[in-house]
């Protein structure tokens, strides 16, 4: 018999729809993004939310708040939310909270940008800042292609080390998923004062990713291996890159050391993969209609699968899905053998000049 969630469970199955009748998810703020979260929460099934806001809806709201119309001008936020979704699930279990909840935060991740110093301190007094590891490390790989940039500007273009997706490319992939070949390349790299750099650079690249690797329970153990790191910075001002990126470690020493204090694992990547979500799809999509913008951003292989085992691929909806591959290439995938090692441009996921290296010496 056909429900509100019928097409959802066709996607879930019973199971995963019961394991979100079942669910309780707190929502704190609704405002712009809290509203379209809640909306999306009633909408999906969840049995039990609680909402936390303070706030009122005002007439500056209805330019981007989901909840915020002429007649709930006025009226709390969290008020107006309980109503909405018992419209869409009389069934759901709301919890109204109309309070300012700051005293209990304890922890705040984010990247690193100053002025969020101030406003932690003034809204989340109780909290401590730790920066997420991601936007620290990631400034390796910064580094580790701005030298290859710069080797590459004095190095003809027939010298260049060639791996299926591009030598850029690999630099940025971490030691331990290196193909045989892209270790192999890298190893040749060493071989060669003039391509030497490429392999310090990604050695400098590595062993600042060790510091989080190799340190996942020791502040102090990490602070020596970061200062070790720094003292094995060459002098050449060929990798200045490596040395900013100490100075940024500075900079935000205390927020960035933070990160080992907090006695659970903390990150704000659900609010960055969403992000690059959105940035991938704003440069991808053009051109493309919403429902395929939609099924680009909404698939995902965890999705098939569960199709697959509730038996669903089979039930004639629409087009045949296939087992062991994408539906789409959107990111390229690790089977796809289109790439040509004879080919001039190598794959770049990060359109740039040409990658530079040298061919194999002879023997």
């Amino acid at each position: 018999m056909l429900n509100q969630f019928s097409r959802t469970q066709l996607l879930i199955g019973q199971k995963g729809m019961e394991r979100l009748f079942n669910a309780r998810v707190a929502v704190f703020g609704i405002g712009g993004v809290g509203g379209y979260t809640v909306e999306a929460l009633a909408r999906s099934g969840i049995g039990t939310l609680d909402l936390i806001d303070d706030d009122r809806v005002c007439l500056t709201n209805l330019n981007r708040q989901l909840l915020a119309t002429r007649k709930t001008v006025g009226q709390y936020k969290v008020d107006v939310a309980e109503q909405r979704i018992h419209e869409i699930n009389p069934d759901a279990v709301v919890h109204t909270y109309k309070t300012f909840y700051a005293k209990d935060v304890i922890w705040v991740c984010s990247d690193m940008y100053r002025p969020f110093e101030r406003s932690i301190s003034f809204a989340l007094p109780n909290a401590s800042w730790a920066i997420d590891h991601f936007h620290v490390v990631m400034k390796a790989n910064e580094a580790v292609d701005d030298v290859r940039r710069k080797l590459q500007s004095d190095m003809p273009k027939r010298e260049r080390i060639k791996t299926k997706r591009g030598f850029a490319y690999t630099l940025k992939k971490r030691m331990d998923d290196l193909t045989e070949e892209e270790a192999e390349k890298i190893k040749l790299a060493r071989r060669s004062e003039k391509t030497a750099p490429f392999a310090v650079a990604y050695d400098l690249k590595e062993d600042f990713f060790n510091i989080y690797d190799n340190n996942p329970s020791s502040k102090e153990a990490a602070q020596q291996a970061f200062a070790e790191w720094e003292a094995s910075i060459p002098q050449d001002e060929l990798y200045d890159k490596f040395r900013d990126l100490a100075k940024t470690v500075h900079n935000f020493y205390d927020q960035i050391f933070a990160y080992w204090d907090c006695p659970i694992a903390i990150s704000n990547g659900f609010t960055e993969c969403t992000n690059r979500l959105i940035r991938e799809n704003n440069c991808r999509g053009r051109g493309y209609s919403f429902e395929v913008l939609k099924a680009r951003t909404l698939f995902r292989r965890k999705n098939l699968d569960l199709m697959f085992q509730n038996d669903l691929v089979t039930q004639n909806f629409g087009p045949s899905i296939p087992e062991n591959e994408p539906v789409f290439h959107f990111e390229g995938s690790k089977n796809d053998t289109s790439y040509d090692d004879d080919e001039d441009d190598d794959y770049e996921p990060f359109p740039e000049e040409d990658d530079i290296g040298v061919e194999e010496p002879e023997d």
